[in-house]
């Protein structure tokens, strides 16, 4: 089952949405891989949120990382792992450590 969470009255977005094995077992080629392998000056297009949590699911749409959304990769940190992100639409740089990122994936663009 897909998760369909609606986060605003304006947004219904499909957060959920995890890969189906075929009839004998293997999962289909994904070009999409976790936000968190990203680094510096890389862009990507969200795909997909591997989440059930609704409180992270929330944040991650306050913040306009949603399905379908454009991100930069502006630094990444070899410290922490975080990662500065220039989401469009933000007028200040987004900074999520690797408990986030882990689980948005994107495909590089």
């Amino acid at each position: 089952n897909a998760a369909v969470y609606t986060i605003s009255p304006s947004v219904k977005a499909d957060f959920g949405r995890e890969p189906i094995p075929t009839r004998d077992f293997r999962l289909p080629e994904q070009a999409s891989i976790p936000l968190s392998e990203l680094r510096d000056e890389e862009q990507a297009i969200v795909r997909r949120v591997s989440s059930s949590d609704p409180e992270l699911l929330r944040f991650l749409e306050s913040i306009g990382l949603v399905p379908q959304a454009r991100v930069r990769v502006l630094e990444f940190s070899k410290f922490d792992g975080n990662l500065h992100l220039d989401l469009p639409g933000r007028g200040e740089t987004v900074i999520l450590g690797p408990r986030v990122t882990r689980q948005v994936f994107v495909e590089r663009s």
